[in-house]
């Protein structure tokens, strides 16, 4: 017997619709309010860290201010020495390791996180440091003092070395006496430009390139990560909220900053 079989498939008849019944589903406001609140946490510790440490190094000579050797002048010690504290015993790793979970907690939150808030704690723990003495190193005192030996004393940084100018302001904040300039001659020569303006002033100089190189480079890096499809939120306290970054970089002046942002 011939199979007949039909041109146009048969469609089931669907069941009468009834009701339909809402079911609920977790609720998205719990988590999101929690995670925002733990981010806030987060970045009010960063900030009380940093103020605590910055603040801290800016109240009496401490070993976290190797350039202590020298001396304790007012514009070494910096304009939060006014603050009245100390850095005594360990408190320094304490608030670093503070420090380090107000950064996990911010990381772990940056995506709900006001981009204002985040940005503000930023650009708020850069300053905190630029403005403290210079923390952990010794470095920016080199650059001042290559700069002063081929402007003021007729000596090649590359060839000479402090101990040939002892009497040079700068002798006694180093360590390193008889070492060449391990820099290049571009950034030497901004130490010679700035080397007649005094070694207080070249230091402030110094802080203030090394915050704003990295603050700079924390706003390409947020626009990379954007153009890259990701958060930007999360790049930006991925850099920008980094304890090492903030305290090494930034509070010892370091020039490193100035090779992130090229």
């Amino acid at each position: 017997m011939q199979r007949l079989e039909a041109s146009t498939p048969i469609r089931p008849v669907p069941a009468a619709a009834g009701p339909r019944v809402r079911r609920r589903g977790p609720r998205a406001g719990a988590p999101t309010a929690l995670a925002g609140a733990a981010g806030a946490a987060g970045l009010l510790a960063v900030l009380a860290a940093s103020l605590l440490l910055a603040g801290g190094a800016a109240g009496a000579p401490s070993q976290y201010v190797p350039a202590r050797s020298g001396g304790w002048p007012g514009w070494l010690a910096g304009p939060l020495s006014g603050l009245g504290l100390g850095l005594p015993g360990e408190r320094f790793q304490t608030l670093m390791l503070v420090m380090c979970g107000g950064y996990a907690l911010a990381l772990a939150a940056s995506r709900v996180l006001p981009l204002g808030a985040l940005w503000g704690t930023i650009l708020a723990a850069h300053l905190i440091f630029a403005l403290g003495p210079p923390l952990i190193s010794q470095d920016v005192f080199g650059y001042i003092s290559f700069g002063r030996l081929g402007a003021l004393h007729g000596l090649d940084p590359y060839t000479s070395f402090p101990a040939q100018a002892p009497t040079d302001p700068t002798f006694h904040f180093l360590s390193w006496w008889f070492q060449h300039s391990p820099y290049g001659p571009l950034f030497t020569l901004l130490g010679y430009a700035l080397a007649p303006l005094g070694v207080a002033v070249d230091l402030w100089i110094y802080k203030a390139l090394a915050a704003l190189a990295s603050v700079a480079a924390v706003a390409l890096v947020a626009r990379a990560a954007g153009a890259a499809g990701r958060s930007r939120s999360f790049a930006a306290a991925f850099v920008g909220l980094n304890p090492v970054l903030l305290a090494l970089a930034v509070g010892g002046a370091h020039n490193d900053t100035l090779l992130l942002l090229a």
